[in-house]
This record gives C-alpha cells, structure tokens and sequence, in this order.
C-alpha cells in the first residue's frame, strides 16, 4: 500500500496539535502502524532529520 499521501499529510502538519492531526489520520487507515514510521512516539526514539526519497 502506497502511504505517501499519509506522509505528506503528516509533513503539512507539523507543529499543530499532535491529537487532532492523530485523529484524521487515523480515519484514514485501518491500523495506525503506518503513521509512526514517519512519527516517533517517543522524542528519544525520533531521528533529527527525516530520509525521503
């Protein structure tokens, strides 16, 4: 399954209420496994820059 509309949907969000935007998202897919490949849970688990391409 193709997520790249997930991702540039998360990437467009940055900054804003981690809920809300959470919420959307999540509506959108039938697990949420997808979303915290792009977003760390956790600020420790996170990477300073984000790899595309």
């Amino acid at each position: 399954m193709d997520h790249t509309p997930l991702y540039k949907f998360l990437l467009s969000k940055v900054g804003q209420d981690w809920d809300d935007i959470y919420s959307e998202a999540v509506a959108w897919l039938d697990k949420d496994e997808p979303i915290f490949r792009l977003v760390a849970l956790q600020p420790e688990d996170g990477e300073r820059y984000m790899r595309t391409g």
